[in-house]
């Protein structure tokens, strides 16, 4: 008995030396009938009754997201030692497990809110930049269109692709312009 005693907080140790186990986490083992065993008091423990148990006897492994023999929701996992009649446990309560999870989350909510924001505020922008003055610039070309060649035609002044294209457009009217005025002149004197 006291070899065992000696040995159950070694072997405890052992298991849970290299585990990252946080706050919650529990490396324990238990008789093949779920009842913990421990160095001290083991008369006075009580079966754990949960459903690992009997799948870890059944199947010789049995994991899963459940309640604990204390109520608390953990993600849990049962190993049957093949030769002993021993179920290894290890679990871990749900919320500790999902916290970095959780916190991942909310970062990538975060991160496409910022990116929507960026990406309509971007979409404004490019509209007045290119999209209005296009707009306008069309409209203007319908009215020069039915012959109404004293529009004013805006964003020349513009050092970009549009201002040339709106300059090349003021040429194109003033040409225009010039040639209607030549060819009413030449209507009222034929000669």
């Amino acid at each position: 008995v006291l070899g065992f005693e000696l040995q159950i907080p070694h072997e405890t140790k052992l298991l849970t030396e290299n585990f990252k186990l946080g706050e919650t986490g529990k490396v324990f083992l238990t008789t093949a009938n779920g009842v913990p065993i421990v160095y001290k008091g083991i008369e006075d423990q009580k079966p754990l009754g949960t459903p690992g148990i009997s799948e870890a006897r059944a199947n010789g492994f049995s994991t899963g997201r459940r309640s604990n023999a204390d109520g608390i929701e953990v993600i849990d996992l049962y190993l049957k030692h093949p030769e002993y009649p021993w179920i290894l446990v290890a679990e871990i309560e749900t919320n500790e497990a999902f916290s970095g999870l959780y916190s991942l989350q909310t970062t990538l909510v975060v991160a496409l809110i910022v990116t929507f924001a960026i990406a309509v505020v971007f979409s404004v922008f490019f509209t007045n930049l290119i999209v209005n003055p296009i707009r306008k610039l069309t409209e203007q070309m319908e009215k020069i269109s039915y012959g109404n060649f004293d529009v004013a035609i805006d964003n020349a002044d513009r050092k970009d692709e549009i201002g040339k294209l709106v300059q090349a457009f003021q040429r194109t009217v003033v040409s225009l312009k010039i040639a209607m005025q030549h060819l009413k002149s030449k209507q009222t004197n034929p000669n």
